[in-house]
Order: C-alpha cells, then structure tokens, then sequence
C-alpha cells in the first residue's frame, strides 16, 4: 500500500466517522475532506475545485437556497 493509499483511506475513515456521529454538520464534513485531499496533493487545487464550475452544481445550489429561503 502505498502512502497516497492510505491517506485516501485515512481521510475516507475520518470523513465517514464526522457523517455517522454527527459532530460537525455534514457540508462541512465534505468541504473538508475536499480540502484534505487538496492540501494533501492527491489533487491539484484547480482540479478539486473544477466541479464547482458545473451548471448541475449551480443549479443544486440554486435550488438549496430557495428552498431554505421558503422554509424560513
């Protein structure tokens, strides 16, 4: 196994541990494990933040904040 391997591994367990037991809110979680793998140099930084170009993902966040917004 090599070291990528087990930080992959090691950041997956810390990220599914945070998501079970709750102890931090479960975005959080995933911008953190995003930034783990960015700081890590598993990913470029330009490639873990590509995704957030996508008109899907704009479109999900559009759709998060609406609803919020009729909630409240």
């Amino acid at each position: 196994m090599t070291l990528d391997i087990a930080l992959i591994f090691f950041i997956l367990a810390v990220s599914v541990a945070l998501l079970i037991f709750e102890w931090i809110p479960m975005e959080v979680t995933a911008l953190l494990a995003l930034g783990a793998v960015a700081i890590t140099g598993l990913v470029k930084p330009v490639e873990a933040l590509s995704g957030f170009s996508s008109p899907a993902v704009v479109t999900v966040w559009a759709v998060f904040i609406l609803s919020g917004g009729l909630t409240r």
